[in-house]
């Protein structure tokens, strides 16, 4: 795009700008909780873009972070027109299984064949009274064509946020500043209505650990990952520390596209292991400065341990004996899982 093409663009959007997803709902009055500027209350409304059966929705976990009960929230975009009540197909196929759909296709005496939602439109189309009785009773809702824009434009605005987040968290982490990246993570999950991570308080990080441990990633080069080209390393480190920040199991969206790794263990099990690596190697400084002067470690395995592993299971060894883990020799095509735990 050239300069004076962005320019006009961007003089082109002040002049006739995007309604936010505040700009875009309705006025409700509600003395007790403005829902219109309440994440929680949009999110929640989120929640029916696909049919959903109103009452598995209650919840306590909703009502701590709207501020009110569920129920009452739900009844609000009820009255306001922003849930109705979902179509006859989307009922059905909320409430039964695909191999339902086939039974009751059976009882009616139509074809079987095809996927569960050609099945339901056939049900529908031929004993429409006898679906509708079937699940008459269900308070099953979804957005109106109305509240369907506001969601989607929240739905949108949220994956925006955490697309910049995880590019800046990425590219921190490669320039080598991994206290920006942890607190662009932290900043992050701060602001959601249901933050990652059980009893954690993302307004006060715990920086000096994610750091000491991205530094332990950066320096890891663990032996079952031998063969590994020297280019490759710091490129799997990187998806390494952004599955630790970000909490996932998955690494290859992080990794080059013409990443090639090692041929007995998959992408995502190889930055897994980079991981494991840098915790082990953590937890062993960790146990050299405890005051209650750990002294043994104990290995465990897996049930699905590989020959190697179970080798090593229940032996106990001096904290300088440890062997490296992952363990060098594992041949589990899910990289090495045995846990090394303090005897005290």
């Amino acid at each position: 795009m050239g300069i004076l093409s962005f320019l006009f663009g961007k003089r082109m959007e002040a002049a006739n700008p995007k309604p936010n997803t505040q700009q875009l709902l309705p006025s409700i009055k509600n003395e007790s909780v403005d829902w219109r500027t309440s994440n929680a209350h949009l999110l929640l409304l989120s929640h029916f873009l696909y049919a959903q059966k109103v009452r598995d929705v209650y919840s306590l976990q909703w009502d701590s972070v709207l501020g009110e009960p569920s129920k009452d929230a739900i009844d609000r975009f009820i009255s306001a027109g922003l849930l109705v009540p979902s179509s006859l197909s989307a009922k059905l196929a909320y409430t039964f299984k695909a191999a339902e759909i086939k039974a009751l296709l059976k009882e009616y005496k139509l074809p079987v064949s095809g996927r569960k939602e050609q099945g339901i439109e056939r049900l529908v189309t031929v004993v429409p009274e006898e679906m509708t009785v079937k699940v008459a009773h269900l308070d099953i809702m979804e957005c109106s064509s109305e509240a369907r824009v506001i969601a989607d434009r929240f739905v949108s605005e949220r994956n925006a946020e955490k697309k910049s987040a995880h590019a800046n968290s990425l590219e921190q982490l490669r320039l080598g500043d991994f206290l920006s990246a942890s607190l662009t993570v932290a900043q992050f999950e701060a602001k959601q209505v249901f933050p990652r991570g059980l009893g954690i308080d993302w307004t006060k990080p715990n920086m000096e650990r994610d750091v000491q441990l991205l530094n332990a990633i950066f320096n890891s080069r663990p032996k079952i990952l031998t063969g590994l080209v020297e280019s490759e390393w710091n490129p799997l480190r990187v998806s390494s520390a952004m599955m630790h920040l970000w909490g996932t199991n998955r690494a290859s969206e992080w990794l080059p596209p013409d990443f090639i790794g090692i041929s007995k263990l998959d992408n995502d099990t190889a930055a897994r292991m980079v991981l494991f690596h840098a915790q082990h190697r953590t937890n062993i400084e960790s146990w050299r400065r405890d005051k209650m002067e750990i002294k043994m470690v104990e290995l465990l395995g897996s049930d699905d341990s590989c020959p190697a592993c179970k080798k090593l299971a229940g032996k106990r060894f001096t904290i300088d004996k440890i062997p490296e883990l992952p363990y060098e020799k594992c041949t589990h095509p899910m990289g090495c899982r045995c846990e090394a735990l303090p005897v005290i």
